[in-house]
């Protein structure tokens, strides 16, 4: 329970990327998928970066990791 707790504050922290980047790896170890989600969805809200792909790669974003990658294929054909 007190878990559950100290994630529920944690998704009121949603609001840079460096936390996301800490939620990530504790919402794999603890198979939270609604932590995850939650972070995916702030993430496709920023504009696309190499560190959002990365992240997206690393934690199996799909949506993310689609989107950032249709930006790169734009700013190729620029």
């Amino acid at each position: 329970m007190r878990l559950v707790l100290l994630l529920h504050c944690f998704l009121c922290l949603l609001c840079e990327d460096d936390n996301v980047a800490v939620l990530l790896p504790l919402a794999r170890e603890y198979q939270i998928d609604d932590l995850t989600e939650r972070c995916e969805q702030f993430l496709l809200c920023r504009e696309s970066s190499v560190r959002s792909l990365v992240l997206a790669e690393e934690f199996s974003l799909r949506t993310l990791e689609k989107k950032c990658l249709d930006y790169v294929n734009r700013l190729r054909r620029l």
